[in-house]
């Protein structure tokens, strides 16, 4: 074989093997051949898996979800001098929806009372997601909760998705950033107050602002039986600027 002869073979494998190379490297790519950085750049070109975002962030069925500030609650009743019926509440809130999820922050003894026990059983039946926290003993022999205010401003924040129905059952004014974070994903936000203990921060930031005693008896307890919880809690109802 001559030399030229032998150049114009070699020339010849190498423009068939460009060919290959060129119909073949995206199978190389899809078939994880290549290294990690060659991966991440062909799936910033797949629109298929740039255009989807992670679940917890597009809802296509919107959901209430529904946070109830126990002590803020039971302090603001107490003003309007009634107790609530949570099965009656929660059939308010949802009004014949299916997709409402509640959760109702309970502050509980170290060991708790079986009045304690009794309330968070009644709410569990009536369909509440109960998240308890601790209440701590002032030296006067009161109590404070501690920690509930924490859990339910994350709470609020990680649970939300787009479109959804952010309800929250207070009036305390430290919700108000959390209440802001999810407006900017496109939540709607209602609050549930009466007028003595609505933060003016939570009335500017809410779509919507529910008075208790505008439907306190449609919400109010009509039976007789004692009492299921009067809680003995130092509440910062002050806490409304």
């Amino acid at each position: 074989m001559t030399t030229k002869t032998l150049i114009g073979a070699i020339s010849g494998l190498l423009i068939v093997g460009l060919g290959i190379a060129k119909g073949d490297i995206a199978n190389f790519i899809g078939g994880g051949l290549l290294v990690s950085n060659s991966v991440a750049i062909t799936r910033k070109k797949d629109t298929k898996i740039s255009d989807s975002a992670p679940e917890n962030t597009v809802n296509s069925q919107p959901v209430s979800r529904v946070y109830i500030d126990g002590a803020n609650t039971f302090g603001a009743t107490r003003i309007l001098d009634f107790e609530i019926d949570f099965k009656a509440l929660a059939n308010h809130i949802s009004d014949g929806k299916d997709n409402v999820i509640f959760n109702f922050y309970f502050a509980v003894s170290d060991t708790p009372t079986s009045k304690e026990i009794g309330f968070i059983n009644y709410l569990e039946k009536t369909g509440y997601n109960v998240v308890k926290s601790l209440k701590k003993q002032l030296p006067d022999g009161s109590f404070k909760n501690k920690g509930d205010d924490v859990q339910i401003a994350t709470d609020i924040t990680t649970d939300a998705n787009e479109n959804d129905h952010i309800i929250l059952v207070s009036g305390d004014g430290d919700f108000t950033y959390s209440l802001e974070k999810v407006k900017a994903k496109g939540c709607q936000v209602t609050v549930i107050s009466t007028a003595n203990c609505l933060s003016s921060q939570l009335k500017n930031v809410a779509d919507h602002v529910i008075n208790l005693a505008e439907i306190k008896t449609e919400i109010k307890r009509q039976d007789t039986v004692k009492s299921y919880h009067k809680p003995t809690l130092k509440r910062d109802l002050t806490k409304v600027s």
